[in-house]
């Protein structure tokens, strides 16, 4: 209510009014329901204290009436700011849900292979001890960037959207695409069976991109930056997938590679027709022992272990 007609109702309550003043507040009085009100409450604490001085009369009533506004105002602020309170918190609330992520983390801590369905129907097999971690909203889609550590062959769906890798010294961009990689201490390898992808990022250490194509492997060595980019047998790679090795048409140098890079056995052939020969067969990949004699029937030779170099030479028969 304006300060004017407050003063008026009081000048009419102490009757001192002009008659242009009175008649003024008689018509507000008569249309304005709330100011009705206030002239009824005003009045009541007037005839509360009439038997004081005029003066005293009007003194407290401007205290009575200092002090009804200050509750009033404090009431409409203390509504104010509960009521703010209120929205701030569903605003909150609701800008949490929608923007707060989950991080799902799934590492292979078996000695089997790992086969995880991510959630655009992709497929990611961890060898042992590979771990992959992504993050995804309660009402948002699966953004298709995932972390990746260890050693895991990607069967990634074609839906119109990049898939990114991020691996500890480099990028993997995809579509619709098959792909190793293998990450160790000193190198990270990516090999492409299918698609098309971008090696990029290098963690800023090489100002370059790398585009592959099928059949062809890229290597980043960090402590060197030295990026080797070739053309390879995919399933030398890959061949861990199984259960069991298959040597599918492998010539001896790249079983001698497989022995090396994921049993730590050093193969050393005496004569170059078994170095040079090309094989098929199969053992299990859990058992060196197993690969190394079905690599020696399979060439006719004998071995001779010392440590961890297998020596194969050629037998009479």
């Amino acid at each position: 209510m304006e300060e004017r007609i407050f003063k008026l109702l009081i000048k009419k309550i102490s009757e001192e009014l002009s008659e242009e003043e009175l008649s003024e507040v008689d018509n507000l009085i008569a249309k304005d329901d709330e100011i009705f009100e206030e002239y009824q409450t005003l009045k009541g604490i007037w005839n509360k204290i009439q038997p004081e001085s005029s003066e005293a009369n009007l003194e407290k009533l401007n205290e009575r009436i200092s002090e009804n506004v200050i509750k009033q105002k404090i009431f409409f602020v203390r509504e104010a700011l509960k009521y703010a309170a209120i929205v701030i918190f569903f605003v909150f609330s609701f800008s949490f849900l929608f923007t707060h992520k989950k991080t799902i983390t799934i590492k292979n801590t078996t000695n089997k292979n790992l086969v995880v369905n991510l959630p655009d129907n992709s497929k990611v097999i961890l060898k042992e001890n590979g771990q992959i971690a992504y993050k995804i909203g309660l009402f948002s889609d699966f953004n298709r960037k995932i972390d990746f550590t260890g050693t895991a062959f990607f069967d990634i769906s074609h839906n119109g959207d990049n898939f990114t890798v991020k691996c500890n010294d480099l990028d993997v961009v995809v579509m619709g695409t098959a792909f190793n990689i293998e990450q160790s201490d000193q190198r990270t390898e990516v090999t492409l069976l299918r698609g098309k992808v971008k090696i990029s990022d290098f963690k800023g250490k090489c100002d370059t991109s790398v585009i592959m194509s099928p059949g062809e492997l890229v290597a980043y060595y960090p402590e060197s930056k030295k990026i080797v980019h070739k053309k390879i047998n995919p399933a030398v790679n890959t061949f861990w997938i199984e259960d069991k090795i298959i040597f599918n048409n492998f010539s001896m140098s790249e079983i001698a590679m497989i022995m090396k890079k994921y049993y730590g056995k050093t193969l050393v052939f005496n004569d170059s027709l078994s170095k040079n020969k090309h094989i098929g067969g199969s053992a299990p990949t859990d058992d060196a022992d197993m690969i190394i004699q079905a690599i020696s029937i399979i060439t006719k030779t004998n071995t001779i272990v010392k440590n961890d170099t297998v020596i194969f030479e050629k037998t009479n028969k």
